[in-house]
């Protein structure tokens, strides 16, 4: 840590001003519910690979033609999706993604009706 900073937390700490002001760069915290969100969507990805027929009843609602098929491109999607929002980095993007998917799931299966 350098002298300025060093005397900053100083004067902070003792109720001083300082001459001139010192700015603190301070990460807040992470969002744990935005951790457990994509971890949770991040593994129902990763069940379609595990699993994939009980996902092929739901798939086959949206997608009746090579419905095994687009079952493991949802898992894909949804894995990267997840991974995307569990890190901090990456949220607005994963963010954005998952309103995208769900608006392009959505209008499947509307037109499917």
């Amino acid at each position: 840590m350098n002298r300025r900073k060093r005397k900053a937390k100083e004067a902070l700490a003792s109720g001083r001003a300082l001459k001139t002001p010192v700015v603190l760069k301070v990460r807040t915290p992470d969002s744990l519910p935005a951790r457990v969100i994509g971890l949770g969507l991040a593994g129902t990805g990763a069940a379609h690979f595990t699993a994939p027929r009980a996902f092929d009843t739901l798939t086959a609602t949206a997608f009746p033609e090579k419905t095994r098929q687009w079952t493991y491109r949802n898992g894909l999607t949804e894995l990267l999706l997840g991974l995307a929002i569990t890190f901090r980095r990456t949220r607005p993007v994963g963010a954005i993604g998952s309103v995208a998917y769900v608006a392009f799931l959505a209008n499947r299966v509307s037109s499917q009706r």
